[in-house]
């Protein structure tokens, strides 16, 4: 059952994401917990969770930061070294304060979208960044989001995103004055919805 609701995630996600539309020299981008940005084509990427470092000379060249899931966490703590740059965050998981909510929101998450295998890191990977996720719950990412300039920062949610970045966390980033874009057809994985946004955003 599983493995079956993992090859759906898969066609859907070749379905939904076809060539990629944003390849913006504009662009450093942080994927999602234990994926590797190579898949998505977003302009440049930092493959952070496999271990490359974080290097300043390719920030500086860019313009916007963006993070996707867990991406938008690290995007979130670049930016205080980087403040002029703009963050595009898409469903950011800002889970805090209990590691096993964490670890359950990622089992509804993976029940109710499947988690497609594509570009993700092999599990000789795992080790290092589950350590990484447990750092992750610990941080109080709410703190440091709102002490970016507003104007700095734009949201796009997966309309069908209910686990990671769902409505309590949407809700929550709308009261602290942030712009949301909702994105029609797009969960938490990737859609092709969020390179036609970011388009629109960058141009």
């Amino acid at each position: 059952m599983v493995q079956c609701r993992i090859r759906i995630a898969e066609a859907r996600v070749r379905f939904s994401l076809g060539p990629p539309m944003v390849q913006d020299k504009k662009i450093i981008f942080i994927p999602g917990w234990m994926y590797s940005p190579g898949y998505f084509k977003l302009g440049e990427g930092i493959d952070i969770w496999s271990g490359e470092k974080i290097d300043q000379e390719k920030i500086n060249e860019k313009e916007y930061i963006i993070g996707h899931s867990m991406g938008a966490a690290v995007a979130v703590k670049l930016w205080f070294s980087n403040q002029d740059k703009k963050l595009i965050l898409i469903n950011p998981f800002l889970e805090q304060g209990n590691i096993l909510r964490s670890i359950i929101r990622w089992i509804g998450y993976a029940w109710y979208e499947g988690v497609y295998k594509k570009n993700r890191l092999s599990l000789k990977f795992f080790p290092e960044n589950f350590r990484k996720f447990k750092k992750h719950s610990k941080e109080n990412h709410w703190e440091r989001i709102q002490k970016i300039p507003q104007e700095k920062i734009t949201i796009l949610h997966g309309e069908k995103d209910l686990y990671l970045c769902g409505r309590v966390a949407v809700d929550k980033l709308k009261e602290i004055g942030l712009a949301v874009i909702e994105v029609e057809e797009a969960g938490h994985n990737w859609h092709e919805n969020f390179d036609r946004e970011i388009e629109k955003i960058i141009k």
